[in-house]
């Protein structure tokens, strides 16, 4: 499950809430992350995770100290905070230390798409069975790995800045190659892979071709 805009400012204020160094910039994130693998014109394998991720980084008297967790319960948040003034005392000065910015004002940007984050797993293995039965039909051995990426999250300052975003991604790689037989004795490497749907694949028989054909 993805931060809400409020769900991410009501961390960063709790964990700013309890730092008692000079300067002090906090961020947290969460994300939902699937995938798909398929090789030899089959799936393999097929995966998801959530996770959260929350990091404090402080000053005191110059000197920077920073810690993280991935759980965010009052007492973890606490604990980061102490982590992180705790290794700022003890370490050098930081010379390239700034100040933290204060508030800013930032344009939206419509990064995140909802279809794009939560894509089902129903939907996903449709979509990649339709390029299997399409390598299948081209005679093609077709193999690739297909993920979606939703995340969320925000940064925020001891000087008052806060920044909150959600961004979506869809990402399909990758490769299909042909083991070289003793009829392909000639060929010194496969030819250039073909594209079919963003994902690649190779002819079976490259004995007489000197350039691909689309799939």
């Amino acid at each position: 499950m993805l931060f809400t805009e409020n769900e991410a400012r009501a961390i960063c204020e709790k964990l700013l809430s309890y730092v008692k160094a000079d300067d002090a910039a906090v961020g947290v994130g969460s994300e939902n992350y699937g995938h798909l693998r398929f090789a030899s014109n089959a799936f393999t394998t097929s995966g998801a995770r959530e996770n959260v991720n929350v990091g404090v980084t402080v000053w005191i008297d110059k000197k920077r100290g920073a810690a993280s967790t991935n759980e965010i319960d009052d007492e973890s948040l606490k604990a980061t905070v102490a982590l992180a003034e705790q290794l700022a005392r003890i370490s050098p000065v930081d010379r390239e230390y700034m100040p933290t910015l204060g508030k800013q004002t930032y344009k939206p940007v419509n990064g995140y798409v909802e279809a794009t984050s939560n894509i089902s797993v129903t939907a996903r293995a449709k979509t990649i069975n339709d390029v299997i039965t399409a390598c299948e039909k081209s005679k093609v051995v077709g193999a690739g790995f297909h993920q979606a990426r939703g995340s969320a999250g925000a940064n925020a300052t001891k000087n008052g800045n806060f920044l909150y975003e959600r961004s979506s991604l869809e990402d399909a790689v990758k490769l299909a190659s042909i083991l070289a037989t003793k009829r392909h004795k000639k060929l010194k490497s496969a030819e250039p892979i073909l594209s079919f749907l963003c994902f690649f694949v190779a002819k079976k028989d490259l004995r007489q071709r000197d350039d691909p054909e689309p799939c």
